[in-house]
């Protein structure tokens, strides 16, 4: 979900454990840093109210994972042994 210049993302991870993410600008990073658990929140809360109620009432099982770098990267998608779905080959 998105609002203004925030974003969210909730997706399940192993164990049955969902993981939650809070996506905002890269200027905003050290506001974010010194007081992480609060920034997440309040940004959690006003791009999802519902969400946030979620994620409100979950047990954090880790502690808070940041970044600053989100440069791009693109894997080799083809090669030896790929084939293509429907390949008659």
């Amino acid at each position: 979900r998105r609002r203004g210049r925030l974003a969210m993302a909730l997706s399940p991870t192993s164990g049955g454990q969902t993981m939650a993410l809070v996506y905002g600008p890269s200027d905003w990073y050290q506001a974010f840093r010194q007081d992480s658990g609060a920034h997440f929140a309040q940004a959690l809360d006003y791009v999802s109210p519902d969400m946030a109620a979620l994620v409100d009432g979950a047990t954090r099982v880790s502690g808070f994972f940041m970044t600053n770098d989100q440069t791009p990267f693109i894997r080799e998608v083809s090669g030896d042994g790929w084939a293509l779905v429907g390949d008659a080959a």
